[in-house]
C-alpha cells in the first residue's frame, strides 16, 4: 500500500501523459511548461442523501501549435473513454478505504468524461457520484470521517496547482466546519496538507417554517367542511330531476308533455320524517306522473283508508289535488294532470 505522503498523486500522473504525447511532437521545455501552468481542481457538492457529486478538471495551458494538435488528438479519446486522461481508479481504492474505517458501504458510481478547448486552454473532466460521501443522522449532514483510511487518511496535501471546493446543499445551515468558509464553499488552494479527517462539517437541515404545523390543521378543517357542506345540501336540496334512466336501469316516469321524470324511491317517501302528509302525497303523485288511485295512495303510505279519504278531501278543497270519482276507484291526480287536462 502506498505512503500518505505519495498520495493525491493523480493529477501530476495524468499530466505527464499528456505530457508525453505533446512531446513526441514538441520540444521538451515547451512540454514541460504545458505541465508547470496547468491545474487541476477537485469540486466536490454534497447531496442530502448523504452522496456526493464530484467533478474532477484537469486544465493545460498549451503554448505551441504541435501541443494544440497534441490535445485536440487525446480529447476524443478521453471522452470515450479509450484513453481517458483522467480516471475513477484513485477514487475507488480510496471509497474502499474510507468505506472500510465508517461502515457505510460506498460506491463510485455514474462516471462520466467530457473534455474542451478555448484557444489555448484545454480542459480534461471526469464526474461521478461517490455514494454515502457524508453520514446522515437526524436531518444533519456530518463531513469528515470519509476522508480517513486504515493509515491515516487519503487525502493528506494538495499540490501547488490543485484546489479543493466543497459546497453544501440547498437549504442547510452551518453547525460546524474546520476552515473558513469562501462564498459559503470549504475551499482550499494548495499547497496545504490535512489531518485525518480533515475537511470537515456538520450541516443542519433548514428549520420548517412557522406555519408549516398549520397546513395539516387547515386541510382537516377543510376536509370538514367540505363533508358539512355536501352533508347539507343532501338534506335540504331536493331538486326534481329530469332525464333518462340512470346507468343503473331505474326508470323514470313520464309527465305531461312527455317530460321525464325521476321517481324518488317509495321508501324515501314514506319514511321521510322532514315530509308533511302532504308533501308525501304529493311525491307520490309526482313520482307516478302525476296520478295514482287513492287505494294505491293507501298501499304506499301504509296509513288507514279513513286518514287518506279526509286528506285527500282537505288537499282536494285546497286545489292542491284534483279528485276524480270513476267507478268505484277515486282517482288523484297533481292540478293539471288530470283526464280532462289532456
Amino acid at each position: 500500500m502506498r505512503s500518505t505522503a505519495a498520495r493525491w498523486a493523480l493529477p501530476a500522473a495524468v499530466a505527464i501523459v499528456l505530457v508525453v504525447a505533446i512531446a513526441a511532437s514538441a520540444p521538451p521545455p515547451a512540454a514541460a511548461q504545458a505541465d508547470q501552468e496547468g491545474g487541476t481542481t477537485f469540486a466536490i457538492e454534497l447531496q442530502p442523501d448523504g452522496d456526493a457529486s464530484f467533478t474532477v478538471t484537469l486544465q493545460l495551458q498549451l503554448e505551441s501549435e504541435d501541443e494544440v494538435a497534441a490535445f485536440d488528438q487525446l480529447e476524443e479519446e478521453h471522452v470515450t473513454g479509450s484513453s481517458p486522461q483522467l480516471t475513477t481508479q484513485y477514487f475507488e481504492r480510496s471509497a474502499a478505504e474510507a468505506s472500510e474505517v465508517t461502515g457505510r458501504e460506498m460506491t463510485i458510481r455514474d462516471v462520466s468524461r467530457s473534455a474542451s478547448r478555448q484557444n489555448r486552454t484545454g480542459q480534461f473532466a471526469i464526474s461521478f457520484t461517490w455514494t454515502n460521501f457524508s453520514a446522515v443522522s437526524d436531518g444533519r449532514l456530518v463531513l469528515g470521517d470519509v476522508f480517513r483510511s486504515p493509515v491515516g487518511t487519503w487525502l493528506s496535501r494538495l499540490g501547488p496547482d490543485q484546489e479543493l471546493v466543497i459546497s453544501f446543499p440547498d437549504g442547510y445551515r452551518v453547525q460546524s466546519v474546520s476552515r473558513p468558509l469562501q462564498n459559503g464553499t470549504i475551499h482550499v488552494q494548495g499547497p496545504a496538507t490535512f489531518e485525518p479527517g480533515q475537511p470537515s462539517a456538520v450541516l443542519a437541515g433548514a428549520p420548517a417554517p412557522w406555519w408549516s404545523g398549520l397546513v395539516p390543521v387547515a386541510a382537516g378543517a377543510v376536509a370538514l367542511l367540505a363533508v358539512g357542506f355536501a352533508l347539507l345540501y343532501g338534506f335540504w336540496y331536493r331538486p326534481r330531476a329530469t332525464g333518462a334512466p340512470d346507468e343503473a336501469g331505474a326508470s323514470g316516469t313520464v309527465g305531461n308533455g312527455g317530460e321525464a321524470v325521476s321517481a324518488p324511491p317509495e321508501e324515501a317517501i314514506a319514511d321521510d320524517p322532514l315530509l308533511s302528509d302532504e308533501e308525501r302525497v304529493l311525491r307520490l303523485l309526482e313520482r307516478e306522473g302525476g296520478r295514482m288511485k287513492q287505494v294505491d295512495i293507501v298501499e304506499a303510505t301504509d296509513w288507514s283508508n279513513a286518514k287518506v279519504s279526509q286528506l285527500l278531501s282537505e288537499m282536494d278543497d285546497e286545489g292542491r289535488i284534483d279528485k276524480l270519482r270513476i267507478g268505484r276507484e277515486n282517482l288523484i291526480s297533481l292540478p293539471g294532470e288530470g283526464p280532462g287536462s289532456e
